[in-house]
C-alpha cells in the first residue's frame, strides 16, 4: 500500500492506509508536534493493536481543514496513539468517504470523493 502525504498544521505527515483500523485519522503521540486542535484533547477509545494489545488513545478535533488530493476533509477528528512512532494511519472510517484507484505501474493512488458523503468536499 502506498503512503499518503497530508499537510497538518505546519508539517507534512505521512499516513499508512489501514482498512483494519476503524477510526479515521490516527497520529503518533508527540505533544510538541501535535497539529492545531480546536480544544484540549480528551480520553479517546481503547483500540486493539496486534503487537501491543489494548492501547489507550487521546482524541481531538483539528482546527483546520485537511487537503487530500483534490478533496478537503473538513476539521476531522483525530486519535493520538502511543504505539505509533512516525507515520499516522488512515482508517476505514475515512477511507469510506473516497473511491480509491491504485495505479501500480505509476506508483500512484487516486482518490475521488464518494457521492453522498459529508466527510469530504
Amino acid at each position: 500500500m502506498p503512503d499518503v502525504k497530508l499537510e497538518l498544521g505546519e508539517r507534512t505527515r505521512w499516513f499508512n492506509l489501514d482498512t483494519g483500523a476503524a477510526p479515521g485519522l490516527i497520529l503518533p503521540v508527540h505533544p510538541e508536534a501535535d497539529p492545531p486542535l480546536q480544544e484540549a484533547v480528551e480520553v479517546g477509545p481503547s483500540l486493539y493493536h496486534q503487537a501491543a494489545g489494548e492501547i489507550r488513545t487521546r482524541r481531538g478535533r483539528l482546527r483546520q481543514d485537511v487537503p487530500s488530493g483534490r478533496s478537503v476533509i473538513p476539521e476531522p477528528d483525530v486519535l493520538f496513539s502511543p504505539v505509533l512512532t512516525n507515520e499516522g494511519m488512515i482508517g476505514s472510517d475515512m477511507l469510506r468517504a473516497f473511491v480509491l484507484t491504485f495505479d501500480g505501474v505509476r506508483h500512484r493512488l487516486q482518490q475521488h470523493p464518494r457521492t453522498g458523503t459529508s466527510a469530504v468536499r
